[in-house]
């Protein structure tokens, strides 16, 4: 069985028809997928839960970053500027890159949900990013 280390992942934001990679990205948690069950238990059942899946739910996509207001993808004034985007609340496509040997992507479209820069008085300046997907992930 393969092992992989997560730093070779890569987070890339559609700009102008190009997958872009957002630059220092620290760490990145998702997609977080989940079935909606629901529930058909019946007096039928031999008194045992039965359920059918439901509607899937893609979750979201959350990641860490060192903050750079002049980067034009983290920027609150530039039109893919991940702080932009949150005021937004447009569609954008995304990618995120698997370090895996057989180089798997994960492709989908989602709203950026949050973004929230942190200015500790000793430490790094990072911004916290979610990014809620919407629809289908297409995975190649």
């Amino acid at each position: 069985m393969a092992r992989y280390s997560g730093y070779g992942a890569v987070l890339k934001i559609d700009v102008s028809g190009t997958f872009t990679k957002i630059a220092q990205v620290i760490d990145i948690n998702g997609p977080g997928i989940k079935n909606s069950l629901i529930d058909v238990t019946d007096r039928d059942t031999s008194g045992k839960k039965t359920y059918l899946g439901g509607l899937v739910d893609n979750g979201k996509v959350k990641f860490k970053l060192n903050f750079d207001p002049d980067d034009t993808l983290h920027s609150l004034t530039g039109a893919n500027g991940l702080g932009t985007l949150a005021q937004s609340g447009a569609l954008k496509s995304f990618k995120l890159e698997y370090p895996d040997t057989t180089a798997t992507v994960v492709q989908f479209s989602a709203v950026v949900e949050e973004f929230n820069p942190d200015a500790p008085l000793n430490g790094g300046f990072t911004a916290d990013c979610t990014l809620q997907i919407s629809g289908a992930l297409v995975v190649t």
